[in-house]
């Protein structure tokens, strides 16, 4: 059960969101994701990865392999990253910044948008090691 949200300030423009609805839509695994997806996109002193802002990586995560979500969810959960784990999450870094792509590696990811189109480095995804 989730609690409702109340938005605006003072008397004006106050809107009740419910959260229920929103929560089943999403499912267990989305939900247990999204403390992840929230730190990948960045918050309001943290920059994201390839300057993405926070609708292009909640339309990504619509999309995502059920295999990453479920990766996504498990992050946290132990104290050493466990070596599956890193390498779903580097493939959901790559379906972020590549929807719809088969590349699951920066690395490759990485090489083919500069071999495409001469990225500057700082629209770049993450190297393995920064990630």
């Amino acid at each position: 059960m989730c609690e409702d949200i109340v938005t605006g300030t003072g008397d004006l423009d106050r809107v009740l969101i419910e959260l229920d609805p929103i929560a089943g839509a999403l499912g267990s695994a989305k939900l247990a994701a999204l403390p992840a997806l929230h730190a990948l996109n960045g918050a309001d002193i943290t920059g994201s990865f390839s300057g993405k802002g926070k609708l292009a990586y909640w339309r990504a995560f619509r999309g995502v392999d059920e295999d990453v979500i479920r990766a996504l969810g498990n992050l946290g959960t132990t104290l050493h990253p466990v070596k599956d784990r890193v390498t779903l999450v580097e493939k959901c870094i790559c379906q972020f910044d590549q929807p719809r792509t088969s590349i699951s590696q920066v690395k490759h990811l990485r090489w083919q948008m500069f071999r495409k189109n001469q990225a500057q480095l700082d629209s770049l995804p993450p190297t393995q090691s920064a990630l």
